[in-house]
């Protein structure tokens, strides 16, 4: 969001390529422009098992998706007249004759240690997909300092990165706490719905009032405690006046999360998806990075995690939240 803002603020013209959540997501924070539907991965999460033995067997539906995103590409690249492809992660979004470039903050993916031997392969293929655009944007500082060693680069994409700082699509404000705790569900089934349920459960033990972004639409399938207040789904601003007004936030660990709180100086209470390698790192380096607290969801508590966050002095006000490196990167983009 903040690219598409940006880009829009110096008379661009924006087509928007999504799917699912986030095609709908997208099409209510810019209505006005023009959307079309890209395949869906549609990636499955075990509730058990190994997350990395799961990724495995979808990987053919995987490389067919990336196929048929790379064909759609090069006909909406046609019909729009396109000068510039901005790939928000989609190995198939890029165009042999058309200037593209990939965003992502993981250059060096994480495998479980059981798999750690695959650790080569999965990157070499990564980078192979990688090196087919012009570009890599990375949201992060060239230090490293969020993304840890998830964005460490080898010589073969190192000449194509461009570190264009954290973004994020929440402003910063003067904070008036009158939320006692949020708590923010995102992600895959079944695991939202598993901490979901740990946090109704839990919250009854809690003596002050709690707001839940359950994240879904679906129904609730649990009798929430008379001090939780549910929420369904929220956008951008009710996102920022809960985040910015609650004294203690507990989350996921993904890396928009992770920006989203950076930037509005907010420290929070991680809880990385079981199985999701990149979360359950952030969530460890971040903590030894002193900017947040974390603990695996299995062992969760929410009253000890409100307890946690009460006595933690977080380092978060360390990091200076600007958009210099998006505003010079996308100037040189434009002025090329």
């Amino acid at each position: 969001m903040p690219i598409i803002e940006q880009l829009l603020q110096q008379q661009q013209k924006v087509v928007i390529a999504s799917d699912g959540l986030a095609l709908n997501f997208l099409k209510d924070a810019f209505p006005k422009l023009t959307f079309e539907t890209l395949p869906a991965y549609n990636i499955y999460y075990p509730k058990f098992g190994s997350m990395a033995f799961a990724m495995l067997k979808q990987l053919p539906g995987l490389l067919k998706t990336i196929k048929l995103t790379n064909d759609l590409t090069k006909k909406l690249t046609k019909k729009h007249q396109v000068d510039c492809i901005i790939s928000d992660n989609r190995y198939g979004c890029y165009h042999n004759q058309v200037h593209s470039i990939f965003i992502t903050h993981q250059t060096n993916i994480q495998l479980p240690k059981f798999y750690s031997f695959f650790g080569k392969m999965v990157n070499n293929f990564n980078h192979q997909y990688i090196n087919r655009f012009n570009q890599l944007w990375i949201p992060d500082f060239s230090n490293h300092f969020l993304s840890g060693k998830l964005s460490y680069l080898k010589n073969e994409i190192k000449n194509k990165a461009t570190f264009i700082g954290p973004l994020s699509r929440l402003t910063p404000a003067i904070k008036n706490k009158t939320n006692y705790c949020t708590v923010i569900l995102s992600g895959p089934e079944p695991q939202r719905s598993v901490l979901e349920q740990k946090i109704i459960n839990q919250a009854k033990l809690v003596n002050e009032n709690i707001v839940l972004v359950r994240g879904t639409n679906e129904t609730l399938q649990y009798k929430p405690p008379s001090n939780l207040k549910i929420i369904k789904l929220a956008n951008s601003k009710q996102i920022n006046d809960l985040l910015l007004n609650s004294e203690h936030i507990i989350c996921r660990s993904g890396y928009s999360s992770v920006m989203d709180l950076v930037a509005l100086q907010q420290t929070a209470f991680l809880i990385p998806t079981p199985g999701q390698t990149e979360q359950e790192y952030l969530a460890k380096h971040l903590n030894q990075q002193k900017l947040f607290v974390s603990c695996p969801q299995s062992i969760f508590n929410l009253k000890k995690a409100i307890e946690r966050l009460k006595n933690f002095n977080s380092k978060l006000q360390a990091i200076k939240f600007k958009n210099d490196l998006l505003n010079n990167t996308l100037n040189g983009l434009i002025e090329n």
